[in-house]
């Protein structure tokens, strides 16, 4: 229902139906979580947002849960949260992704979380390590929007360091 009403627009009520999700119910309390994460996400409190998933991840691991698509998101969701807010570092966010077995159908997800780590070694002053992972997210999936968006992080690494020709090529 909480779904449901957030994807109406409706935020508050969600965010009531949410309420009544209890922490011992596994993988519907960490889904819960993320929604409240994307909820929290939509009124620019990343903050929040960044607690709820990381919670969400949490409460996957103390309940033992294996549900791989619930986790690629989260974890991806985490990613961009920990970009966003420019705290925490990569290393976490490369061991949650260990943890999700990928496959075809959570392509989208992994090249997503590899953009938001390749940021986060952006932001924490290593440019090979986010050099690496944002061509391993453009070679992944070279079609997809955060291929492109990954290969604009490359120009703006090369830029920055005054390599114009690589730059060029990237863009």
């Amino acid at each position: 229902r909480a779904l449901a009403y957030y994807l109406g627009g409706s935020n508050e009520q969600a965010r009531e139906a949410l309420r009544a999700v209890r922490p011992c119910d596994g993988s519907a309390y960490a889904s819960a979580l993320g929604l409240r994460g994307w909820l929290n996400c939509a009124r620019d409190d990343y903050h929040s947002a960044h607690t709820e998933f990381g919670d969400a991840i949490a409460t996957l691991d103390e309940s033992l849960i294996r549900d791989a698509h619930l986790r690629a998101s989260l974890v991806a969701a985490l990613a961009m949260t920990t970009a966003e807010l420019g705290h925490g570092p990569a290393e976490r966010l490369v061991a949650e992704a260990a943890k999700v077995s990928w496959n075809a159908s959570l392509l989208r997800e992994h090249v997503q979380t590899l953009h938001h780590i390749g940021l986060a070694y952006r932001r924490d002053g290593l440019p090979d390590e986010a050099m690496t992972t944002f061509l391993s997210a453009a070679e992944l999936a070279p079609s997809s929007e955060w291929a492109v968006i990954a290969l604009a992080q490359c120009a703006a690494l090369t830029f920055e360091l005054g390599e114009i020709v690589s730059t060029r090529g990237f863009l």
